[in-house]
C-alpha cells in the first residue's frame, strides 16, 4: 500500500538516519501494552475517535521519560568528540558511512560501490550549505562498522575518503548492548527482522509506514533533519505526540511508531567508541577490526 507523502517523509527520515547517531537512553524505557478502544485492522491498532486523547497522552508520557534520559548519555556510550576545526559540530553531524560485515560499504541505507559513496559524498558537500544551514563543513565523515568486520574493508573505505581531502571520525560498535528493547509489535517486526538498529535500512520503510500519511508528522521529521545535531531527538521525541494528535491519529500506527522511535533514540543500540582516524592502516595479522582498533584507538 502506497502512503500519502511517503516519498516526501522517507527523504526526511533518510536524511535524518544518515547524518545522525542519535542520543543513547538509560536502561528501563518500556512501551506499554496496547489501550482499550483501538480498531484493529491488519494486525495494527488505530487508535482513532475517543481513544485517540489518551492514547496521545500516553505516547508524551513515554516519550518524555526517553528523551528526559538520553540528555544524560555517558561518555563511553556514544557522546561523540567535537570535531577539530569546525567549532560546535559534533561527528553525528557528518555523513555517515556503515560499513556492512562483508566490507562493502552503505549509506543511506544503500548498499553502493566505493565509487558510488565517494560520488554520493561529493553531491553531499556541493548541497551542505542547504542541507546545514550556517554550520561550517567539516568535511569529515562518520565511518560506522562493527568490532567484528573485515579490517581491511574499513580501512580501504577510510583510506579513499583520505585521498579526497576529506577527514574520517571512526565508530566502532562492540558487542555490548545499551539497554534491551521491549519486544516489537508485529506491525514493525517483519520490516526489522533481529537487527533493530538505527542503522537498518527497514527502519525508514517501517517508520513511513507507522506514520500513514499524517502531515503534522511530515513536517515534524523536515524540521528536525534542519535541525543542529545536539536538538534533534529532543525536537523528534518532543514533537511526535503533538504531531499525531494534529492528525487526531487517524491512519498512525502509534504502537509501531512509539516503538520505531524508540529505536531511533538508540535504545537496545550498541555501544559505540568514536575516535578521529590517524591514517593508521591495520598490520599484517590484523584481520578484525577490533584488532587494529585495539592498536590505533586513542587511550
Amino acid at each position: 500500500m502506497s502512503v500519502p507523502g511517503g516519498a516526501e517523509i522517507e527523504g526526511h527520515v533518510s536524511h535524518y538516519l544518515a547524518l545522525v547517531l542519535v542520543v543513547g537512553i538509560a536502561a528501563g524505557c518500556t512501551a506499554g501494552p496496547a489501550l482499550d478502544g483501538a480498531r484493529e485492522t491488519g494486525g495494527v491498532a488505530y487508535y482513532e475517535g475517543v481513544a485517540c486523547a489518551p492514547r496521545v497522552e500516553r505516547l508524551r508520557a513515554y516519550l518524555r521519560t526517553v528523551d528526559a534520559a538520553g540528555r544524560d548519555v555517558s561518555s563511553n556510550q556514544d557522546e561523540l568528540p567535537l570535531v577539530a576545526g569546525a567549532k560546535g559540530t559534533t561527528a553525528r553531524m557528518l555523513p555517515l558511512v556503515t560499513i556492512a560485515a562483508d566490507g562493502t560499504p552503505i549509506l543511506d541505507g544503500r548498499t553502493e560501490s566505493l565509487a558510488q559513496v565517494l560520488r554520493d559524498l561529493d553531491t553531499l558537500e556541493r548541497n551542505w550549505a542547504i542541507l546545514r544551514p550556517g554550520v561550517p563543513n567539516p568535511r569529515r565523515v562518520s565511518a560506522n562498522f562493527a568490532a567484528d568486520t573485515p579490517a581491511a574493508g574499513a580501512a580501504n573505505l577510510l583510506a579513499a575518503i583520505a585521498r579526497t581531502g576529506r577527514g574520517a571520525e571512526i565508530l566502532v560498535r562492540t558487542g555490548a548492548r545499551r539497554s534491551t528493547l521491549p519486544p516489537a509489535p508485529p506491525s514493525v517486526r517483519a520490516q526489522l527482522g533481529a537487527d533493530p538498529a538505527v542503522n537498518n535500512p527497514g527502519l525508514v520503510k517501517a517508520l513511513v509506514a507507522a506514520i500513514g500519511g499524517c502531515s503534522p508528522m511530515t513536517r515534524l521529521f523536515g524540521s528536525v533533519a534542519n535541525a543542529s545535531g545536539e536538538n534533534k531527538a529532543p525536537i523528534l521525541l518532543g514533537g511526535a505526540a503533538d504531531a499525531v494528535a494534529e492528525c487526531h491519529c487517524s491512519g498512525v500506527d502509534i504502537d509501531g511508531l512509539e516503538y520505531l522511535l524508540t529505536v531511533v533514540s538508540g535504545v537496545g543500540g550498541p555501544v559505540v567508541h568514536a575516535f578521529a582516524w590517524d591514517g593508521r592502516m591495520p598490520e599484517p595479522g590484523e584481520t578484525r577490526a577490533e584488532q587494529w582498533i585495539a592498536r590505533i584507538a586513542p587511550r
